[in-house]
């Protein structure tokens, strides 16, 4: 108990972290302090992370995923601290043309899907142990709604948008509000992928990629805009 009172004072106490130039330095740990070095260039994204603890006390967390993984840099002061990893970054991207600055949703189309995806599976919980009663489609039914009305609010607390060099992805929920950047520079691939829901309403899902292991089995950012919208952001 004394531990575990006394750890987060001691760990925070001795968290150190320095951005320059060349790299980014991290020293934290508490009985074994562990020393991280981050070379600049091998940045691939930056993500401001602000859970309602943060919120309190005005600090941010940054996420930096590199080629090997991820580093947070922890406790940093909204003053302008973590501005600097954003700063940073794009002083070390190339300067690529983009004509597009917008903020774009992603079309209602995903919620459609979600919908889909939830009214079968609920369905199904339904014909298997719902025994037809009455009152348990009452209940699959509330959830479903309960599920779809937060989905929506979601949807409207999410935008993405197409910076000079980089894409921005804003995430701004009640709970949390978390700001990816990904550098143009650091793009792998744009992949497109469409269902079925996607072909009829004539929408595409862009799909970024990056050279980063973290993202081998889900991608850094995706949006679902018009097929004619989907096909201007690709060629610029």
């Amino acid at each position: 108990a004394v531990y575990m009172l006394v750890s987060p004072i001691v760990f925070y106490r001795r968290y150190r972290y320095r951005l320059d130039d060349e790299k980014l330095e991290i020293r934290r740990g508490i009985i074994t302090i562990r020393h991280i070095l981050v070379p600049v260039e091998r940045i691939h994204q930056v993500e401001v992370v602000r859970g309602p603890i943060n919120r309190m006390f005005g600090l941010s967390d940054v996420v930096v995923t590199t080629a090997g993984g991820t580093v947070k840099v922890q406790f940093l002061e909204d003053g302008g601290d973590h501005r600097r990893f954003a700063q940073r970054e794009r002083h070390q991207a190339s300067e690529v043309e983009r004509s597009m600055t917008e903020r774009y949703h992603n079309h209602p189309t995903v919620l459609l899907e979600k919908a889909f995806s939830m009214g079968v599976a609920l369905l199904f919980m339904y014909l298997v142990t719902g025994d037809g009663m009455i009152e348990m489609l009452a209940v699959y039914t509330a959830v479903f709604v309960v599920g779809m009305v937060y989905s929506f609010a979601i949807w409207r607390r999410i935008w993405v948008s197409f910076e000079d060099t980089e894409i921005v992805v804003l995430r701004d929920t009640w709970v949390t509000k978390k700001t990816k950047r990904i550098q143009y520079s650091r793009l792998a691939s744009v992949g497109v992928a469409r269902s079925i829901i996607n072909r009829i309403c004539g929408t595409t899902r862009l799909i970024f990629n990056v050279n980063s292991s973290i993202n081998a089995n889900e991608p850094e950012a995706t949006l679902t805009v018009d097929s004619e919208l989907a096909e201007r952001i690709r060629r610029e």
